[in-house]
């Protein structure tokens, strides 16, 4: 754990040092409140009873030298009025020159998620986001972040895992991530992708994957007509929990951030 933190203070003093290099103006970010919101979800009654809701929102808040920004999902879900999902991401950055090509941030990550049996996930770190020709209707970044997490499972982890058995496990790790949004045919069409690649530092085994897409049909400035895919996969798992996730879903968005 003391070689995971000697790294992670050598990359943001790094990461400091290259965003002063780098601190200048871009043509995007005008909006200093920009906000996001989406629902979306399905009903099924009949033979069988099943009901899907998942709400999203963001708020970022973006200045010369600081900016913030908080992303949260929930998931709610029964089956035969069973409760199945009540599962809760929230993500939240702390920005440094958040208007530069290259920025440094900081990473709070808090997660519960009633499918996978994952009582209560944190993680804390650092890292740099890097942005990849911006224009007024496509904006793609790449980012690298080191963080210290912890899961509490409710039950015990599978020998299988390659990690001890028990509750609760902490790992440092590294997120490699990377997001686009492109407004196609004149922004009748909007795309937006999310891909974020987690393998532990410590446990070869110990990894992850996520992805979000999106496709959009504005209906107004700030109301679209929205369908959605989500996938996720862990290694790590309780017995009887499978690995993958995939979830499609159609819905609405409303908002006023192209970011």
């Amino acid at each position: 754990m003391k070689k995971c933190r000697t790294l992670q203070s050598s990359v943001i003093f790094a990461l400091l040092f290259c965003s002063a290099a780098f601190a200048q103006l871009t043509d995007i970010d005008t909006l200093r409140w920009q906000y996001r919101l989406s629902a979306t979800g399905s009903l099924l009654t009949g033979n069988v009873e099943r009901v899907l809701l998942i709400g999203g929102g963001e708020l970022a808040h973006v200045q010369k030298t600081l900016g913030f920004k908080t992303s949260n999902t929930h998931q709610y879900g029964t089956i035969r009025k069973k409760q199945t999902e009540s599962d809760l991401i929230s993500r939240n950055f702390l920005y440094l020159f958040p208007k530069a090509k290259l920025y440094p941030y900081l990473m709070a990550w808090l997660e519960k998620n009633l499918r996978k049996k994952i009582a209560f996930r944190h993680q804390l770190g650092f890292g740099a986001s890097y942005t990849l020709a911006p224009s007024s209707t496509h904006r793609m970044k790449a980012s690298l972040t080191l963080s210290r997490e912890s899961t509490d499972f409710a039950g015990k982890i599978s020998p299988n895992a390659s990690l001890d058995s028990g509750e609760t496990i902490t790992t440092c790790r590294a997120t490699l991530r990377f997001i686009g949004r492109h407004g196609l045919l004149e922004n009748k069409l909007g795309i937006a992708y999310e891909v974020w690649y987690q393998p532990s530092l410590q446990e070869r085994k110990n990894h992850r994957h996520h992805l979000d897409g999106a496709l959009q049909w504005p209906v107004s400035k700030t109301i679209a007509l929205q369908a959605a895919a989500n996938h996720t996969y862990e290694s790590v798992v309780l017995p009887g929990v499978k690995k993958s996730d995939l979830l499609i879903s159609f819905g609405l968005a409303l908002g006023n951030s192209r970011t």
